[in-house]
């Protein structure tokens, strides 16, 4: 989300489209967050290991690196969004280029 936050500009209604990504975002995440406990207490992990293993998941998954991967992935990845975001921010107001032609902020 914070990569989306910075780049504002480029939506075409941004006071409709960021609410809505925003909340669709948290929702979707609220789900899979909620599903994925009771997905792996059906495939018989106990509720103390829910409780005390912080990567159940590795232990259970057929290939258990590929969610390391995956975190190391998404960490990375929110990084370089910052890191893509900040010379934008640091522009601050005046003109920019964008992909339609020049906008005046």
């Amino acid at each position: 989300m914070p990569l989306h936050a910075k780049r504002t500009g480029d939506l075409k209604d941004p006071e409709r489209s960021i609410p809505r990504g925003t909340l669709a975002a948290v929702g979707v995440s609220y789900v899979i967050y909620m599903v994925i406990p009771i997905v792996l207490k059906w495939g018989g992990v106990s509720e103390q290991q829910l409780l005390t293993e912080p990567l159940i998941m590795r232990d259970v998954a057929r290939w258990g690196g590929i969610i390391l991967v995956g975190l190391w992935g998404a960490s990375l990845s929110s990084a370089v969004g910052s890191l893509l975001g900040a010379p934008q921010d640091a522009a601050g107001p005046g003109p920019r280029l964008r992909s339609h032609g020049w906008q005046f902020l």
